[in-house]
């Protein structure tokens, strides 16, 4: 087990106090307005010691009532500013991640005995939230639970999920292979992906991941496709996924794991994505400037061209789609041309098809200069800066051109159907039939 250092909770308030002064202040205030009993559950079901757990392993907690930073949070853990005010008194009395872990360590043990007297209908979800998510929280950052409790959940596990009693468990399997990948061993990615086979069938995903000592049950909300045969035996599912408890998520928008048929897309991240493009029409200027106004007015007026006169709403369903496109095309590639697998190329291939296929073509190119621009710069790939430079030349003339969305993807697949790879110089797979087999799936979403 690692060692846990303190933890102390940081305080910014807006004059200047000692410490104890602010604990002082800030729990009286927070006294007139919650009751004690009711800073042990947040409105997911899940109790207070694993929101304080989750969020302390996750970032730098800072107890201030600075606006800036409570909306930030809000953002990043999935709170309200209710559910924050509730973290807050809980960790002014418990300041160190020592105390945190404890709580959730011993509440564990408690949710245990709870779940044995609960209605049937209440358990899973009660399991999955507030056994098995801060279980595998404390697994994946090498800290230990006792022998006890884990055989308890282990269990409990396969009475719930209905596991074979003569195969050997698959959390067991994957919470060992954690242990010893921490101990300089390796551990094998099966065991997740056999875990997630028995999770989605009771409508729950699993990402979890030992190098970033990060670990996230989600709801599956919607499923495009399960097990979807694309050929040779080869499956593409596709999932959106929510977050259903406190919990920092991975900045990523979506992901297509190597080796796997799994797709997925986080559809917490896109309200946010969709009010940014919003104040981005507004202030008339994209999100993230650059020195060149030429470059910026480019930008802006993609942008524009897809949104303008959209509906928050359909901004992100249509974000959505466009995401699973992108990662959809993965797992198609690397079906199709595994030796793209682990490069640029794959990157490339997936920007140029969700502004192809997807439902906003002049966003889509922009979303690609900026990924090749990135990339060139970070690279120095000479095949990258040609592709930029023709990629600014299309976009700068489809706007000047007034092109049609048709116009522009008929532009674009021209640069796909051109593109030879950086590595083998092969072309990109015919995309007819992604088109014909893989889009309606996804578009069914609208």
């Amino acid at each position: 087990m690692r060692n846990l250092e303190n933890y102390y909770i940081s305080f910014m308030p807006k004059k200047q106090f000692t410490i104890p002064a602010i604990i002082g202040v800030f729990v009286l205030v927070i006294f007139a307005l919650i009751v004690q009993s009711q800073f042990q559950d947040s409105s997911s079901g899940m109790k207070m010691p694993y929101v304080a757990l989750n969020m302390v392993l996750r970032t730098q907690m800072v107890i201030t009532d600075n606006k800036e930073y409570l909306e930030n949070l809000e953002k990043k853990s999935g709170m309200s500013r209710k559910e924050i005010k509730k973290l807050f008194e809980y960790l002014s009395k418990n300041q160190t991640k020592a105390e945190v872990l404890r709580n959730a360590k011993d509440e564990i043990s408690k949710s245990i005995k709870e779940i044995h007297n609960l209605p049937s209908d209440k358990k899973l979800d009660f399991f999955a939230i507030n056994i098995l998510a801060p279980y595998l929280t404390i697994v994946v950052n090498n800290l230990d639970v006792n022998d006890e409790d884990e055989k308890e959940i282990q269990t409990i596990f396969a009475e719930l999920f209905e596991f074979p009693q003569d195969k050997t468990n698959p959390l067991l399997e994957m919470t060992e292979g954690t242990y010893r990948y921490n101990e300089g061993g390796s551990s094998n990615l099966s065991h997740k992906y056999e875990l997630n086979d028995y999770l989605k069938k009771k409508g729950f995903y699993l990402d979890y991941d030992n190098r970033r000592a990060y670990a996230n049950i989600f709801r599956i909300e919607h499923i495009f496709c399960m097990e979807e045969e694309w050929k040779n035996g080869e499956k593409i599912s596709i999932f959106i996924l929510k977050r259903i408890y406190p919990n920092i998520l991975r900045p990523s928008l979506g992901y297509a794991p190597a080796w796997h048929s799994d797709v997925v897309v986080i559809k917490d991240f896109f309200l946010d994505l969709a009010k940014e493009y919003k104040n981005e029409l507004k202030d008339k200027m994209p999100q993230h400037p650059q020195k060149d106004e030429k470059a910026n007015r480019i930008r802006y007026e993609l942008a524009y061209k897809d949104l303008n006169g959209s509906s928050l709403e359909q901004i992100e369903k249509n974000l959505i789609i466009q995401t699973a496109v992108h990662e959809a095309k993965h797992r198609i590639d690397e079906i199709e041309m595994p030796s793209m697998r682990l490069n640029l190329d794959l990157e490339v291939s997936a920007y140029l098809t969700s502004a192809i296929a997807g439902v906003y073509p002049f966003l889509g190119l922009r979303k690609l200069i900026e990924w090749t621009d990135a990339y060139y710069r970070s690279t120095g790939y000479i095949q990258l800066k040609h592709l930029s430079i023709e990629l600014w030349s299309l976009a700068d003339k489809s706007l000047t051109q007034n092109y049609t969305e048709e116009d522009l993807k008929a532009e674009l697949r021209k640069i796909y159907e051109n593109y030879s790879t950086i590595q083998e110089e092969l072309n990109f797979i015919d995309l007819s039939e992604f088109e014909q087999r893989m889009l309606p799936i996804i578009l069914s979403y609208l």
